[in-house]
């Protein structure tokens, strides 16, 4: 980092009369405020003095951010051709992560049933227009729940997601079946199962198995078809319904 970073990092600080705990504060206000995601206090104590004392050039999200906070340009902050197009690459990227991590962070048992409500809208439209009309539609559907399951951080956020994807790439597989794509239905399928028990929903994962046995059979594999649908009916056991285990 240029000796100019340093001095103009510090002395926008120093001119307000501000701690670096007040700094901390404003970056952690700001980021709030812009649904940007700061670092932990502990770690952004650290970054905070390895950026003034010129040992880490700030990425382009905490850039955003003193830019803000001090009401200065990049030039005035001496931020003026600091990241190389590598590194803008990366720092791009991270900030496409952190959009991702909040948008998942947001997520609630409300967006929840939306998703699972669009699933069912798909499976009625399904009963009605058939499987070809609505397969651009379902892709869409489970990439957007697969994005928010993949950058969900708590369990108790993925579970509900994990569920609502688990029921949505089942009837994905199952349209794919009516479509003659047999290969396509087994990968729906597997997504469906690899849901299922990151849910912890016995009923979603015995549906995903008793589904891809269709798949299995379809392949003439009826031997390998029946040990999975009597494999996934003794996983089920009592905890399933009467009507699904039959």
């Amino acid at each position: 980092m240029e000796a100019n970073v340093l001095s103009r990092l510090r002395t926008a600080r120093d001119e307000r009369g501000w701690s670096q705990t007040r700094l901390m504060s404003e970056l952690q206000r700001r980021g709030r405020a812009n649904s940007l995601a700061v670092m932990a206090p502990a770690s952004l104590r650290t970054a905070v003095s390895r950026w003034e004392n010129g040992h880490v050039i700030p990425d382009q999200h905490y850039r955003r951010l003193f830019r803000d906070i001090y009401g200065l340009t990049d030039a005035e902050l001496g931020f003026t051709g600091a990241a190389t197009h590598s590194e803008q690459k990366a720092v791009d990227g991270e900030d496409e992560l952190r959009a991702r991590i909040v948008n998942s962070a947001r997520v609630d048992a409300g967006l929840v049933a939306l998703m699972r409500g669009q699933t069912d809208t798909i499976r009625r439209l399904d009963r009605r227009l058939g499987a070809p009309v609505l397969l651009d539609q379902m892709r869409a559907h489970i990439a957007t729940l697969q994005q928010l399951l993949g950058h969900a951080v708590l369990d108790s956020a993925r579970r509900p997601i994990a569920a609502a994807l688990a029921d949505a790439a089942a009837l994905a597989g199952w349209q794919a079946l009516d479509v003659g794509s047999i290969s396509q239905a087994w990968n729906h399928y597997e997504v469906a199962k690899d849901a299922a028990r990151t849910s912890h929903d016995a009923a979603l994962l015995a549906h995903a198995k008793g589904e891809q046995v269709y798949a299995l059979l379809d392949l003439d594999r009826p031997l390998q078809a029946f040990q999975l649908i009597r494999k996934a009916r003794a996983e089920a056991g009592k905890k399933v319904a009467p009507r699904m285990r039959s």
